[in-house]
């Protein structure tokens, strides 16, 4: 697992999510307690701990989460279905991003860019 560098992490995996889900990127951050709009929010918080070790506080909060009781419950349930197709294909579109997002940091620190 990396450490978590920026926000724009997260919204990579969001967005990979999203994308992988049918969902728009904006259920995850909603307050939609239904359907594709949870599993698809769970998964994207399942793959922004497992991909980026970020904390669950941080998680939550990327997510618009009061607390880190959301992201522990998310991780947990994501846990349990760890062999579900959808969560499969999404847990693969977001390391496919993180590490071109992370690619491209890389070139850009050495080329003295931030």
């Amino acid at each position: 697992m990396g450490t978590i560098q920026s926000g724009d992490e997260f919204a990579a995996v969001r967005d990979a999510v999203a994308d992988v889900l049918g969902v728009w990127p904006a259920a995850m951050t909603s307050r939609e307690r239904r359907g594709l709009a949870v599993f698809a929010r769970q998964a994207a918080m399942f793959a922004a701990r497992e991909l980026t070790g970020a904390g669950y506080d941080t998680i939550a909060r990327a997510f618009g989460r009061k607390d880190h009781a959301s992201a522990c419950a998310a991780h947990r349930a994501m846990q349990a279905r760890v062999n579900d197709p959808r969560l499969v294909k999404a847990m693969k579109a977001s390391r496919r991003v993180l590490d071109a997002h992370r690619a491209r940091r890389a070139c850009d620190a050495l080329r003295g860019e931030h």
